[in-house]
């Protein structure tokens, strides 16, 4: 599964997903981008967002 973590998420979190692709917005170039922008981008290659808000 692909999952994108919010920036409020400790990157060492990832390693707590076995077998899970993780990555951030700004890992994906994404960072310049507005809350919205990313999320509609990351509904066609994520099926999981998890934040810390």
């Amino acid at each position: 599964m692909n999952i994108l973590l919010d920036e409020c998420v400790p990157w060492p979190m990832h390693k707590l997903l076995v077998g899970h692709e993780c990555a951030t917005a700004q890992r994906r170039g994404w960072g310049s981008f507005k809350n919205g922008d990313w999320l509609r981008l990351a509904e066609s290659e994520f099926a999981l967002f998890i934040t810390a808000d």
